[in-house]
């Protein structure tokens, strides 16, 4: 069952026109399977970041410039 992303069209109509066994889940690719699920997390990141800029423009400004900020400030040797 697929409930999102582009793969859910074909997942609609192949089922609602056959039935799907074990045998043809068997025959899926991992690889595929995988890079579709990344493709999938990968959009979901990007619209909770859209959702939270506009939810709350200016912390989320200040939490990427903090994030900025970490990355090019040397450690602290004590």
């Amino acid at each position: 069952m697929v409930l999102r992303g582009s793969a859910r069209l074909v997942a609609g109509l192949s089922t609602c026109r056959q039935k799907v066994t074990a045998a043809d889940l068997a025959g899926a690719n991992p690889g595929q399977w995988q890079q579709l699920r990344t493709a999938l997390e990968e959009r979901r990141q990007r619209r909770v970041a859209r959702k939270r800029f506009r939810r709350d423009p200016d912390g989320c400004l200040k939490d990427l410039e903090n994030q900025l900020n970490q990355l090019s400030l040397p450690a602290q040797v004590f």
